[in-house]
């Protein structure tokens, strides 16, 4: 069936769309890189080195005293502001700095860990 009120209805609300003036814009192709203003960092800076529990035992020393080395320290996380960078998209998502190692007998002192 055949309305004529549904056909003027449907015909009334086409012609009286508006269309854009500029017609829409294609997609830039350019590089793929945007620019990153804004990024959200986890730093994990890294853990001490464990102590070593040590008791010097030598010849003819009946009481020798302790001589266990202290562990080494962890690594730091160090940002530098500087003026030739752009934008922030060369950083990690997350940055972990690494562990100091163990100290040894005989005093010695474990290795501390770089920074980054």
């Amino acid at each position: 069936m055949f309305s004529y009120s549904r056909n003027i209805r449907y015909l009334s609300t086409n012609l009286f769309l508006k269309k854009p003036v500029f017609p829409k814009k294609p997609k830039s192709e350019g590089d793929g890189k945007h620019f990153v203003d804004y990024r959200r960092v986890l730093c994990k800076s890294g853990n001490g080195g464990n102590g070593m529990i040590s008791f010097f035992k030598g010849y003819r020393v009946p009481f020798g005293g302790p001589d266990g080395g202290d562990g080494g320290n962890g690594g730091h996380i160090i940002f530098k502001a500087d003026k030739s960078t752009r934008d922030l998209s060369h950083l990690q998502s997350v940055i972990k700095a690494g562990n100091g190692e163990y100290g040894m007998g005989k005093n010695c002192h474990g290795k501390s860990a770089p920074h980054r």
